[in-house]
């Protein structure tokens, strides 16, 4: 029995550095949470300053001021906004946990990212963080995600997404008993209902601080291995 354990821990140990190998050959890593969005607003935002620049020369500045953001741009800003936020309160509701958390995900075949991956002993926590601001209350019906008066279930649908793309990484180096799940973190936090908590097909609807909790919930039966499920899903995802 010391023999067959001493070797199952052998055998995660080297895992764990052929994992962390490959994510650092692969040069994963922005740890700002928020930076892939912050970079794309600054790309689109350089390129609205260029062509200011080529159509007004010296009144360019002037020009884009009175102009102001594009909806795409502002789009983007929001993005990184909120998903800073989320990560700077995820960083304080984590601190002297086991949690680890990863931000920027990049999903396979795709453009699609994950903003949050909290990896705790209890599980793994997928979190996609939106900043809507003004756009209504928050409420479960008849089974669906509404924000005001629009049917937003598309947001519980990609974090479901997410979530199956996460336990599929894991799954494939043979951790296929892990507690995953998803969670939308509502920067505007003051749109969620205050008694009652939202939970839309298994996904949580909720702010930071119920999220964080949620993350560091206590394992089921035997605990994660952090270190190992951290390696495997940055190593598999591309940061």
């Amino acid at each position: 029995m010391a023999a067959a354990s001493f070797l199952t821990l052998f055998a995660d140990e080297w895992l764990i550095q052929r994992f962390r190998r490959s994510a650092e050959l692969t040069h994963m890593g922005s740890e700002t949470p928020g930076g892939e969005a912050r970079d794309r607003y600054e790309r689109l935002r350089a390129g609205h300053r260029a062509r200011h620049q080529l159509e007004f020369g010296s009144f360019a500045g002037l020009a884009l001021r009175l102009d102001g953001e594009s909806e795409l741009e502002s789009r983007w800003r929001k993005r990184a906004e909120g998903d800073a936020f989320t990560g700077a309160r995820f960083a304080k509701h984590f601190r002297g946990s086991d949690v680890v958390v990863l931000h920027d995900l990049k999903l396979p075949r795709t453009l699609a990212s994950v903003d949050h991956v909290c990896i705790g002993p209890g599980g793994v926590t997928v979190v996609d963080s939106k900043n809507y601001r003004d756009s209504g209350r928050v409420r479960e019906r008849r089974g669906g995600l509404w924000v005001g008066s629009r049917n937003r279930t598309n947001l519980i649908e990609g974090v479901l997404r997410q979530v199956d793309v996460v336990r599929a990484v894991l799954a494939a180096d043979h951790l296929d008993d892990v507690d995953i799940r998803g969670a939308l973190c509502w920067v505007n936090y003051g749109a969620l209902p205050s008694l009652f908590q939202i939970s839309v097909k298994g996904v949580r609807v909720d702010g930071p601080r119920p999220i964080a909790r949620l993350a560091r919930r206590k394992p089921r039966g035997e605990p994660l291995n952090v270190d190992l499920a951290t390696a495997i899903i940055s190593a598999r995802l591309e940061r």
